[in-house]
């Protein structure tokens, strides 16, 4: 049996709405307090989640494994995509690799380079299955960093609700992606963005934000945009070896002349844009940000997994036209 609609995956933020946000984040303070407390947990007993990652991962997989086990699950990992006949020479769709899976696991939680592979995945599963992130550029989705991302904000700024949020970066990245979209379900929200010409938004995409309610503007001095925003985030390159230009690093420098109660958010891994002598700054609070990826992704499997799940994600949209390669 195929994906129905009473199978609950998680592919795209575009899923979730301000009361699911809200129900999350409810959820992760809870569990982030259990889990300070030394907490036992066994809300996800018996149930087994595979981690599925055709692409490099620390945090992602490593705290969806985390907040498997710290639920009281178990996990299988496939982690090296060389070591493993799936999208390898062998060629195995992942269609059949879905098919596979559904026998081996609970939930299935994947990564992959193309866009539109969680989605294609999800409708050959009849398991529930998360997107951990897909592809690059437009249509590329990471819905739970993102919802990590807002949990964050939330956590600093009391709510997104009324944010100046500087981004400075890579804009084709799918994290950016979903953050922005998820950005779209909260009020008042504006967006600075400090970007390079060849990664800006499409115009397609821009228009469907500002659509939304969710206001962008591009700039070009970082030091001023600094002065009015509550959240910095930076984010880097898509390609590693990119050399970024000195106007979009934010070092210790460029922070004092910034509003004095920004913080900084950083999906990891970071380059020169934000060096390790931020670390000592009060406004650094990206290893906050990525310590919340395991309380929000406890948030995340008990609503798949857990009997009765409350507000659970609607299903997945339908599968790409084209399966990815």
């Amino acid at each position: 049996m195929r994906n129905t609609p009473a199978v609950r995956s998680l592919v795209s933020i575009e899923q979730l709405g301000r009361s699911d946000f809200e129900a999350i984040f409810s959820a992760a303070r809870s569990y982030r307090a259990k889990l300070a407390q030394g907490g036992r947990l066994r809300e996800i007993s018996g149930k087994i989640v595979a981690t599925v990652f055709l692409q490099p991962s620390t945090r992602t997989r490593l705290s969806f494994e985390a907040a498997a086990l710290r639920l009281g699950g178990e996990v299988l990992s496939l982690s090296d995509p060389s070591a493993s006949r799936a999208g390898s020479e062998w060629r195995e769709s992942l269609a059949d690799t879905a098919r596979v899976l559904d026998g081996y696991a609970d939930v299935v939680v994947v990564r992959h380079p193309a866009v539109g592979a969680a989605t294609y995945f999800a409708e050959a599963s009849g398991i529930p299955v998360v997107n951990a992130g897909d592809g690059a550029g437009p249509g590329s989705e990471h819905p739970t960093q993102t919802l990590i991302d807002l949990f964050t904000i939330d956590d600093l700024c009391g709510s997104p609700d009324g944010a100046t949020i500087c981004l400075v970066g890579d804009l084709s990245q799918r994290c950016v992606h979903s953050l922005l979209t998820g950005l779209c379900a909260f009020s008042d929200v504006s967006v600075l963005a400090r970007t390079e010409d060849e990664t800006r938004l499409t115009g397609e995409e821009h228009d469907r934000l500002a659509a939304r309610g969710l206001r962008l503007r591009y700039i070009d001095d970082v030091r001023e945009a600094l002065r009015e925003s509550d959240i910095v985030y930076a984010c880097g390159h898509e390609d590693p070896a990119h050399e970024v230009p000195e106007g979009m690093r934010i070092g210790p420098e460029v922070l004092r002349s910034a509003n004095p109660g920004i913080r900084v958010l950083h999906p990891l891994p970071r380059g020169p844009e934000l060096p390790p002598s931020v670390d000592a700054s009060p406004a650094a609070a990206y290893f906050e940000q990525a310590g919340n990826g395991v309380p929000v992704r406890m948030a995340v499997l008990e609503r798949i997994l857990a009997p009765g799940a409350r507000d659970a994600p609607v299903p997945c949209g339908p599968a790409a036209a084209v399966p990815p390669a």
